[in-house]
This record gives C-alpha cells, sequence and structure tokens, in this order.
C-alpha cells in the first residue's frame, strides 16, 4: 500500500535567519534561501509550485522581508520540487530566473514529480564561472553536471556579525536514478566542486535532509 503524502503542516518548517544576510524558507521535502542585499533579494531556488505562495512567498513576509524585491531566482537543477514556483515569481514580482543551459532544456524533457509545474518564460542562462551580482553580493555559479544535466552549485559570502563565511551550495542530491556513466559525471562534480574554492566553511544543499538543516 502506498504510503500516504506528507501534508503541508507535516513537512512545515519554521521559516528562520541563519545568517546576518541569509534566510531559510523552505519545508522538510524541499529547501529555498533567501539571500538579502542592499539592492535586493537573491532567492536559492523556488520549491514547488504548490507551495510557493504559503512557504516561500509567506516564508519572506514572515521574516519581514518583502518578496517583491527578489530580482534573481537561481535555479539549481530542472527538477520541478526546484523550478516549481519560479514562474509565479517572474510573474508575481518580476523576479530573473537563472538556469544553465542544459537544464533549460531538460526541464521540459524530463518527467516531473508529483502534479506539473508550470513552466517559466526561457530568461537568464548561467554558463560555468558566471558571477551573479546584486548590491554588496556575489554569487559564483558553479555547473556541476550530474544530477541533471546542468546543475547549477552556487558559491556565496555569508555575514555572522563581524565575520564572513563562504557558502557552497551543492545544488543536486542524489544519484540513485542516474546510469553508471552519468554516476561518474556526478562523482567528478562532486570532487571537484570539494576543491573549488579552499574557503568554503559552510555546505548547504536544496534539501534539509541532505545538508542536516533541522540538526543545524
Amino acid at each position: 500500500m502506498p504510503a500516504t503524502p506528507a501534508t503541508p503542516a507535516e513537512l512545515y518548517i519554521e521559516p528562520a535567519r541563519v545568517f546576518d544576510n541569509l534566510y531559510f524558507v523552505g519545508d522538510r521535502a524541499t529547501s529555498a534561501w533567501a539571500l538579502t542585499t542592499s539592492a535586493g533579494i537573491i532567492l536559492l531556488d523556488a520549491g514547488f509550485h504548490h507551495n510557493v505562495e504559503g512557504t516561500i512567498v509567506g516564508g519572506l513576509r514572515k521574516l519581514a522581508l518583502d518578496p517583491a524585491t527578489i530580482r534573481y531566482v537561481i535555479v539549481s537543477h530542472g527538477h520541478n520540487d526546484h523550478f516549481g514556483g519560479a514562474r509565479y515569481l517572474q510573474q508575481s514580482f518580476g523576479a530573473r530566473i537563472i538556469m544553465s543551459e542544459a537544464d533549460w532544456a531538460h526541464m521540459v524533457s524530463w518527467p516531473q514529480r508529483g502534479s506539473p509545474a508550470p513552466y517559466p518564460e526561457r530568461d537568464v542562462v548561467a554558463h560555468d564561472g558566471d558571477v551573479i551580482t546584486l548590491g554588496e553580493a556575489s554569487v559564483r555559479l558553479v555547473v556541476t553536471p550530474g544530477h541533471t544535466p546542468g546543475t547549477i552549485s552556487p558559491v556565496f559570502s555569508v555575514r555572522d556579525g563581524a565575520r564572513t563565511h563562504r557558502v557552497g551550495y551543492w545544488g543536486g542530491d542524489g544519484a540513485s536514478h542516474l546510469p553508471p556513466a552519468e554516476v561518474t559525471t556526478y562523482m567528478q562534480s562532486a570532487a571537484r566542486f570539494m576543491d573549488i574554492e579552499p574557503q568554503i566553511d559552510v555546505e548547504l544543499s536544496n534539501h534539509a535532509v541532505a545538508d542536516g538543516t533541522l540538526l543545524k
């Protein structure tokens, strides 16, 4: 007998300020993170289409952040638990949607999980090494193929009082769905990302179960 899907209440995680300029606005199924700047918000991932209003937009408002100031949404990869809310954010707030070339294509070819999400309008194409700058923040986009053909793993700085930390945000958790050759690609990307910036001291991802968000 199939398991009963979790309810929104069972998936709920209280939105939280994690660093001075980084906020968690996801749930137990998928994570989303808001990097705040003097010129607006860079959102990391957009969640499912059915919870973007309640979880992400509602979470931002609960934290006294204005979703209308979302300037960029970096979609880590083309699965609908991460791009699902992008169209809503694009249409409601004029947010620019960023994906790699490979995953703009993969998004429309991969079978969606759960209820299908509307696709965002094609927008910014990210390339390996591109830097997104907003206000005082700069986010380096590292293309780490494996989980999908064009997964993006961003690297950026966060503040904790007088201290600065460097975040490595792994964009694609899991390889069990991949054929052997693509598992190799995944492993190579992970090895490269581990060495991409020695100063990375904060490890995050887009699933709370993968990076220990709840434990931390």
